[in-house]
């Protein structure tokens, strides 16, 4: 009996526990939490980018290059994408070319290669929203993460991306002629509840030290959307009972901050007018259109000189390598001809390339091309690119981005497979263009796509088949290449230029000169003053260089070599020529570029006092380690403090220090004027100079001087035509903008002069709300 009596008791317990358990869990937050770890110092830094995807069209392509440049600046750990990912209506499936076409071929910067956390915008629900938030994008590009709502733990901080448009009422009630994908939201009341509560757990429970929220729609805004009213009633007051810190949102395309001054603002209204007592909203708000337009005409303006004068401007790729060394050196690897799954020495180069990397700490590597032996890559999957390049440059020192150019057995293969961003996803070093500019302090270094310039390819390509698509037609790949060239060359103000291709110029390799290339890029290089020119192709370690021109540099040497192979060159030129396996260093400073050639034994030193040419063992293919100079010396300041003859010395002296005095008025004036010159250049900017040997300077002539000087390059002038012409094409844009803005778009704006008396609002001054010109804020921002 007793037994049966305790049983309602344990079930009961059972039922209470039960109950308990189940209150527990219900005030637990359903939120998805991701975890996104922060740097070793706890910080966090992200890059937020809205409303974007347009296939690269409306400056997106733009936005996207200097997202990738401050991202790298940034060190950045992820990106946030406030949405409206996709126009305009969203995506159809997973395997809507819209994807790719809209961020994986577009976002293609190396630091832009970190986790994108997304939430959706209206323009994403007149699509397949189940297709954004499906794993199988995730799978397509392992950078996208998009869901409804979740939440990214980053340690100090919580961010809490929330999916807003459900709560637009006009996107229900009146959608046009748009059609919103609502599954998995109806019944709307039901979803919005649940989403508040779970919302409102998840800011009770989290400790983070930030509270920041994401969303696609606006709260305060003084956009083109304006408020949100549905999620300035039910969302806003969840936000300010919690303390959250930061909202953060798209909708409106621009780009804006508004504060809040009190808990209960809504829109704050600031006038610069101390004397007014009578605020007239209809008024303002007219005077808020007409301030509007008159950013507009400027933006419209401002945008026209843009357009007028991006037609002068490079169309290369640029990048930006920050230098990390607080003197502002770089120390940078060069290897070429190296793809050959480890065979014929790759291996013992990539080791001894792994031990100097570490010793000089190396800022990054570049390849001069023929990356994958014998006919390129088959595809982004293909194996040799882990067999040749991530199983085999393993060193620790190594794991710094490779930048590469593509050799002529590159394009035997499938050439949109080494700039595919798939190979960026499998090993994140790997960054190859066709042709590009790279920027790293005071040197700039020009990828060039050589090899559509040589025209045994095309012509007589034997057995080999070439890809060469989007490089014909072939004449103007090659002409815009060298425009585009040029233009970023004289647009340069690097103190160091070099230029890398696959093909060499001068060499006394297998392959010897690319006629091409003398022909049609080496007048391009002189002219703009290049300083040195880098390539592979020749299986060799080479220096031909004169004093004072062009170094040519060959770093072929990461795999397989060919002994012996040696076509005569003028030994005045030809500084070094080893016939193994090696590569080459480089450590550049202002001042001075040093390289330093090794073997496979690692062998390689140059001793720093040398400021000259060290050459070893050229005529003895014995080699061990080349290493040269070569220096940018400091402008010199021409002022000089000049002897004067004395008419009273007697023409037969003997001694010319008695033929001579100083005049010390003019000497002070002198001096004084070199003080002035000191000071005025202490401040000037560095220019770019041609640089001279020290023995040989360069004369206008064409001759040489013994003399030490330095030529500096003067600014292109403007003809007078050039700057009339402007001058008259702004006048009439201004009239015709002008006539336009008071006969069409100001009427337009305006409305009616008159205002409705109900709509003028009295205030007292002792409503006039005073704010403070500064506070104590919680955090600092």
């Amino acid at each position: 009996m007793d037994t049966m009596r305790d049983k309602p008791i344990k079930f009961s317990s059972s039922v209470f526990c039960l109950i308990i358990l189940l209150s527990v869990y219900n005030s637990t937050a359903e939120l998805r939490r991701l975890v996104q770890p922060p740097k070793s110092d706890s910080t966090l830094s992200f890059l937020v980018v809205g409303d974007w995807g347009r296939r690269g069209s409306y400056n997106q392509s733009q936005v996207a290059r200097q997202m990738g440049k401050t991202g790298m600046n940034l060190n950045i750990d992820f990106v946030i994408s406030t949405g409206d990912n996709f126009y305009d209506d969203g995506i159809t499936s997973p395997y809507d070319c819209q994807f790719q076409d809209s961020f994986t071929n577009i976002y293609t910067a190396p630091s832009l290669q970190k986790p994108w956390y997304n939430v959706l915008g209206n323009h994403d629900y007149r699509g397949n929203v189940d297709a954004q938030i499906s794993p199988i994008l995730k799978d397509l590009d392992c950078r996208w993460v998009c869901l409804r709502s979740y939440v990214v733990n980053a340690d100090i901080v919580d961010i809490f991306f929330i999916d807003t448009t459900p709560f637009v009422d006009k996107y229900f009630d009146e959608p046009k002629d748009h059609v919103y994908d609502w599954s998995g939201v109806l019944p709307r009341n039901k979803y919005l509840n649940n989403l508040l509560a779970d919302l409102d757990v998840s800011f009770q429970e989290s400790v983070a030290k930030w509270k920041v929220v994401v969303g696609h729609h606006t709260i305060k805004s003084a956009g083109h959307h304006g408020i949100t009213k549905e999620l300035e009633k039910q969302l806003l007051p969840i936000l300010e009972a919690n303390e959250v810190d930061l909202y953060i949102n798209g909708h409106d395309h621009c780009l804006e901050h508004i504060s809040s001054i009190n808990s209960k603002s809504c829109i704050v209204y600031l006038i610069s007018l101390k004397t007014q007592s009578l605020f007239n909203l209809h008024n303002q708000r007219k005077q808020l259109r007409r301030t509007k337009m008159k950013m507009f005409s400027v933006r419209l303006i401002f945008l026209i000189l843009c357009i007028f004068f991006d037609g002068s401007l490079s169309k290369l790729e640029r990048l930006e390598h920050p230098v990390t060394k607080s003197d502002g050196s770089l120390n940078i690897l060069v290897v070429g001809d190296w793809g050959r799954q480890g065979c014929f020495n790759q291996s013992l180069v990539a080791h001894q390339m792994g031990i100097v990397g570490e010793q000089l700490d190396i800022d990054y590597v570049i390849s001069v091309g023929d990356n994958f032996y014998d006919d390129g890559l088959k595809g982004d999957t293909d194996p040799a690119f882990e067999a040749s390049f991530s199983h085999i440059y393993t060193h620790p020192s190594l794991q710094k981005q490779w930048y590469s150019v593509l050799g002529n057995h590159d394009y035997r293969g499938n050439v949109s497979a080494q700039l595919s961003h798939v190979l960026t996803q499998k090993d994140w070093r790997w960054f190859c263009r066709r042709s590009f500019v790279l920027c790293s302090g005071m040197v700039e270094l020009f990828f060039v796509d050589t090899n559509p310039f040589v025209e045994q390819y095309f012509t007589d390509p034997e057995d080999h088949t070439y890809d060469w698509s989007n490089v014909l037609p072939r004449d103007r790949y090659i002409s815009n290449l060298l425009h585009d060239l040029d233009l970023a060359m004289k647009k340069s103000r690097a103190t160091w230029k070099f230029v890398v291709g696959h093909h060499g110029i001068k060499t006394a390799g297998e392959h010897g000169v690319t006629q091409e290339l003398v022909d049609q890029l080496l007048p391009i290089l002189e002219e703009n003053k290049v300083d040195v020119y880098m390539n592979g192709h020749d299986h060799c370690l080479q220096h031909i260089g004169s004093d004072g021109g062009i170094q040519f540099l060959t770093s072929g040497g990461g795999s397989k070599a060919w002994r012996g192979v040696i076509l005569p060159w003028d030994p005045k030129e030809l500084k070094l020529y080893y016939d193994g396996q090696g590569f080459m260093s480089l450590h550049i400073t202002h001042s001075q570029a040093k390289f330093i050639y090794y073997d496979i034994s690692g062998n390689g030193a140059v001793e720093e006092k040398k400021q000259r040419m060290v050459v070893l063992g050229i005529q003895s293919l014995n080699w061990h380690v080349h290493g040269g100079f070569m220096e940018k010396k400091k402008k010199h300041l021409n002022g000089i403090v000049r002897a004067t003859e004395r008419d009273d010395s007697p023409p037969s002296s003997s001694s010319s220090s008695q033929r001579f005095e100083i005049d010390r008025d003019k000497a002070r004036q002198a001096l004084k004027q070199l003080d002035q010159q000191i000071e005025s250049q202490a401040d000037e900017k560095p220019r770019t100079f041609v640089k001279t040997s020290s023995d040989v300077v360069r004369t206008s002539s064409g001759g040489s001087s013994s003399m030490d000087p330095f030529m500096f390059e003067e600014p292109p002038e403007m003809s007078g035509s050039f700057l009339t012409t402007t001058a008259f094409l702004l006048l009439a844009f201004t009239l015709f903008y002008n006539i336009l803005f008071f006969t069409v778009i100001k009427p337009s704006m305006d409305g009616p002069e008159s205002v409705p008396a109900d709509t003028i609002i009295a205030m007292s001054d002792s409503e006039l709300v005073q704010f403070p010109l500064s506070s104590s804020p919680k955090k600092n921002f």
